[in-house]
């Protein structure tokens, strides 16, 4: 199942094409955060489905198209990663088109 959550109200869906954070629940999804219950539930509280934390939309064909974070900095094994070093290190690969 998915879903996209209004991001100042996220028991709210929006509309079809609009953005808000992605929120996906199925059998290939993670079960919780490992030893973080309680971030568990108050991202699943937060939009009755897990939260991602990637803004984005669908189109009417059903593509989705991820746009943004919800946060700046994500939390890896300890280390503090940011969007922008992961997306330096993607467009270093000679198969990634270059940005314009």
């Amino acid at each position: 199942m998915i879903r996209f959550a209004r991001l100042d109200r996220p028991d709210e869906s929006v509309p079809l094409g609009e953005r808000g954070e992605l929120c996906i629940s199925g059998p290939n999804v993670m079960k919780g955060y490992w030893r973080s219950p309680a971030a568990h539930c108050a991202g699943v509280r937060r939009a009755r489905l897990p939260a991602t934390g990637d803004v984005g939309s669908m189109d009417a064909h059903g593509y989705i198209y991820i746009v943004d974070r919800t946060k700046d900095m994500l939390l890896c094994s300890g280390y503090n990663v940011y969007p922008r070093t992961i997306e330096e290190a993607i467009y270093t690969h000679p198969d990634v088109p270059r940005r314009a």
